[in-house]
């Protein structure tokens, strides 16, 4: 337990701040994944505790954690919705992993379009 609180006080803090955190959560998510992030940033929260070292930092250093998050949550979104130039039916989209079979079409799809620009070029590449 963090030095900083009485004994059941930290439990009874936490409580507090996930009713505040998931109020703020939703209104800047607005999808279901606005409890991932304020899941994640509780377990942080708690995780990093220590480091408040008064009182009076104690919200501020809470609110910074849930930031970072949504932030991380938008970058992460965006680098997922980034979709690949080459696609002529633009409905592939970067993900973190791609099946062998996926990333075969997708080349195999480049080429095709390759072939109509620059004939020698795909022929390099096959």
């Amino acid at each position: 337990m963090n030095s900083m609180f009485e004994p059941n006080e930290e439990e009874q803090f936490f409580l507090e701040i996930r009713e505040r955190l998931t109020f703020i959560a939703k209104k800047r998510i607005h999808s279901e994944d606005y409890e991932d992030v304020v899941q994640n940033a509780m377990i942080e929260i708690r995780s990093r505790l220590n480091e408040v070292k008064q009182r009076t930092e104690l919200m501020p250093f809470v609110f910074q954690i849930l930031r970072n998050f949504i932030r991380d949550y938008y970058q992460k979104k965006k680098r997922e919705e980034k979709v690949l130039e080459f696609s002529p039916d633009s409905r592939y989209y970067y993900q973190a992993e791609l099946s062998n079979e996926l990333w075969q079409e997708i080349i195999h799809k480049g080429i095709e379009q390759l072939e109509r620009e620059d004939s020698r070029s795909a022929e390099f590449l096959k």
